[in-house]
């Protein structure tokens, strides 16, 4: 692809970089064909092609045209309702870095636009409740107290409280041969706890010491948000907390949900501007491990009901965002449970972090499809890798949803 950009873009890093990006990109549309926005919509515009050239557009066009509130407001309507889900960087044959592109080219043009009053602060409110455990979990005791009086489409989405036994965490061995960290995770840790416990002990199991450290949030809500200070100040205080860490006895820092896990590994391209930080975040982003790539390691601790049948849901942060195929699969088979074969698996449930809140026409659909597809052949569990996911997902189906690590432990 050709590019003409303005003198203000050219000398800069996002500049020099959405150059390099768009240079890859062919035309081809084979992107639309796998793009979950484009389609439901039909419209060129909600596929990564269209998108792709309303951030041409934009970066080769001075600052003034760029000013033109009702132009910008077409082009972050479009951005808005891409879900980053990168199915069509697993489909595009030229390799267009297209999630990197977006985050850049969103930064800029909302940078450009004054969104309206009431979408800032439902955008502020979700990101204030949803990066900290506490708030979410707050947030959740009232959601429950309330929710009979729900919409019952509202109060699908609101998950039933988890006791964790008194002794839980006597159960866990501190003598083991190996060390690794990990993050409890803003809204996990506050609507599914039992993961984290499950994670530990199956970890456990296999001889592996697990550390939580002292995270409120990995940064990717308020990045995807487009509140970039506030992700770069979080990014940094967990870059200084666990690159200490990890030269000190630590072998890597395990994470267990795949959007968390994704966007830790982006640090060392989200970083690789700032000259104090750009080494230790490739350090960081090199020593993440999503928990699925010790699938092959890990030993279940208890016996599988084997006449349970299985249909998973790959989260797009794993299979797209990581690559990351079959490693769960295999371990749930090897394991004794019985998968079905789902239909469309490359296709978003339509969470997406805060999409399914921000975006809830279009998610409804693709949450109707997902469901469709995975209650296709009636099995017994729906098992994923992604909280976000799992709680989607479980808002649509009566059959139970879990992550497939509490199926070991």
């Amino acid at each position: 692809m050709q590019t003409s950009f303005t003198s203000e873009f050219t000398q800069t890093a996002d500049g020099q970089r959405v150059n390099k990006i768009l240079r890859k990109c062919v035309h081809c549309g084979f992107c639309n064909a796998t793009c979950p926005t484009y389609q439901l919509t039909g419209d060129e515009l909600d596929g990564p092609r269209g998108r792709i050239y309303l951030i041409k557009n934009f970066f080769e066009q001075d600052s003034e045209e760029n000013k033109q509130q009702s132009t910008n407001e077409v082009r972050l309507k479009h951005l808005d309702r891409c879900l980053t889900c990168l199915a069509c960087e697993t489909t595009c044959p030229s390799g267009v870095k297209y999630g990197e592109l977006v985050d850049i080219g969103r930064k800029h043009i909302n940078a450009s636009i004054q969104r309206p009053v009431a979408s800032k602060i439902k955008r502020n409110l979700i990101l204030s409740a949803f990066s900290n455990s506490t708030r979410v979990a707050g947030l959740l005791a009232i959601a429950r107290i309330f929710k009979p009086f729900l919409p019952a489409a509202l109060a699908a989405k609101i998950p039933a409280k988890i006791k964790l036994p008194a002794s839980s965490d006597s159960e866990i061995s501190t003598s083991s041969s190996r060390k690794m960290l990990t993050i409890k995770g803003c809204v996990q840790n506050a609507a599914a706890p039992q993961i984290n416990l499950a994670t530990k002990r199956v970890l456990n199991n296999s001889d592996i010491q697990l550390d939580e450290v002292n995270s409120a949030c990995c940064g990717a809500l308020a990045f995807h948000l487009t509140e970039t200070d506030q992700a770069l100040r979080t990014i940094c205080i967990n870059i200084d907390d666990w690159y200490q860490k990890l030269n000190n006895g630590y072998e890597s820092i395990i994470i267990n949900s795949s959007g968390c896990s994704s966007f830790v590994k982006q640090y060392g391209t989200i970083m690789q501007d700032d000259n104090s930080y750009a080494e230790k975040a490739k350090f960081i982003s090199k020593h993440c491990i999503d928990l699925s790539e010790l699938a092959s390691e890990l030993k279940p601790k208890a016996s599988p009901d084997t006449n349970k049948t299985i249909a998973f849901h790959s989260p797009c942060t794993l299979q797209h965002g990581q690559n990351i195929n079959g490693k769960i699969e295999e371990k749930l088979i090897q394991a004794g449970y019985k998968l079905v074969v789902v239909q469309d698996s490359h296709l978003c449930c339509g969470s997406a972090g805060t999409y399914s809140l921000l975006e809830s026409e279009l998610s409804s659909q693709l949450l109707e499809n997902k469901v469709s597809n995975l209650e296709k052949h009636q099995p017994d569990m729906i098992v994923t890798a992604n909280i976000g996911c799992l709680m989607h997902i479980q808002s649509g189906t009566k059959i139970p949803v879990k992550h497939w690590i509490e199926l070991l432990a």
